[in-house]
This record gives structure tokens, C-alpha cells and sequence, in this order.
């Protein structure tokens, strides 16, 4: 399975895990079938780990990921984790059409320094609506 995930629901966290072999059809299905998680509160952020994921999205893909990724976290924050500099591109394109679209999407490096900004962010939305 490429996609492996957990539900932290004690941090309202839900955290994707990419492993190989992996392909643009394998990450749209993960990514649909772990957004019908009944465990992911809506007010939850989202850790997508790509870091040893094998498949990098063309740019042409990068929108339609984009789309995916907003339609399926419904307003969740998304902090992308990635290890090559190919990833990286790619990711800060994604984040930046998804901005574009209302969306909050970041990439990172670093798990958790990608993981302190989806819990402040997830803290500023909380208090934003409470």
C-alpha cells in the first residue's frame, strides 16, 4: 500500500506516510480514501510525509493535486514533508496555487518544523472560531 496513515486525534492531527512503488492514481486514491477517515475532525491539520515517496508530480499534475488536496481536507491546513529538491519545487508550487485558491498548504524539509506550523495554525483557526 502506498499510503499509510495515523489519526492523532489528542493533537487533531492526521499524518499520511508515502512509501514506494507510487504513481499519480496511487496518491489520488490514498489521499480520497484517508480523507474518509471518520477519525479526521474537521478541525484537524494534516501531515502529507512524501519523503521517501518515488514518484515527483509533473507540474502539469501540480494542479490538478492541488484541487485534489483542497477537495478531499476541506479547509484542513496540509503541511507537505519532502527530501529531495525536485519535491521541494514542486511542493511550494502546489502551496502556492492552493493559496490562491483559500487554501493553506506549506512545504517543508524538516518534520517538524512542518508539524509546529500545522499546530499553530491549527491553534490560530481554533481560536479564530471559538
Amino acid at each position: 500500500m502506498p499510503y499509510l496513515w495515523s489519526v492523532d486525534a489528542e493533537r487533531r492531527l492526521g499524518v499520511v506516510v508515502a512509501s514506494v512503488p507510487n504513481s499519480f492514481e496511487s496518491t489520488r486514491d490514498g489521499i480520497v480514501e484517508f480523507s474518509k477517515d471518520p477519525r479526521l475532525g474537521p478541525d484537524f491539520g494534516v501531515v502529507l510525509d512524501l519523503r521517501e515517496n518515488d514518484y515527483t508530480p509533473s507540474a502539469a499534475e501540480a494542479p490538478e493535486l492541488t484541487k485534489l488536496y483542497l477537495d478531499s481536507f476541506r479547509g484542513r491546513p496540509l503541511a507537505m514533508i519532502v527530501s529531495r529538491l525536485v519535491q521541494l519545487g514542486v511542493a511550494n508550487m502546489i502551496s502556492t496555487i492552493a493559496e490562491l485558491r483559500g487554501g493553506s498548504v506549506q512545504a517543508f524539509r524538516d518534520r517538524e518544523e512542518g508539524e509546529q506550523w500545522l499546530a499553530a495554525e491549527v491553534a490560530r483557526r481554533s481560536t479564530k472560531v471559538g
